[in-house]
């Protein structure tokens, strides 16, 4: 598999020092928006009341605000769906149906915006 040069990549943060230090400096950091997201999925299914659907739209919308450009956002949604679909949420739980079809949604949206 090659990797294209030109399509946009989520930034990691590279640390220097010894391993406590980078520790240390990891935990100091805030959490990726990404990770944020799929943190606040995990919490959401294990909801049952009437505002998990506006929670979720507010993950993605902070995911999305978290982002400049249209390209980086798209690579994050993608991301969030691939961690998601590996986590223990399947796409044959209703949840995990609804989010899938929610980021795919706003990834066609933003996809169509972006051109």
């Amino acid at each position: 598999m090659q990797l294209n040069a030109s399509a946009p990549r989520l930034a990691i943060p590279q640390f220097k020092g010894s391993g406590s230090q980078r520790m240390r400096a990891a935990c100091d950091m805030p959490m990726p928006p990404v990770s944020r997201c799929l943190q606040e999925f995990d919490h959401l299914s294990r909801l049952t009341d009437s505002t998990v659907s506006a929670r979720l739209e507010a993950a993605l919308d902070k995911l999305e605000t978290a982002y400049l450009e249209p390209q980086q956002c798209l690579v994050a949604y993608d991301a969030v769906l691939r961690r998601f679909r590996r986590l223990r949420h399947s796409q044959e739980t209703p949840f995990g149906r609804f989010v899938r079809a929610r980021i795919e949604i706003r990834r066609d949206k933003l996809a169509v915006q972006a051109t």
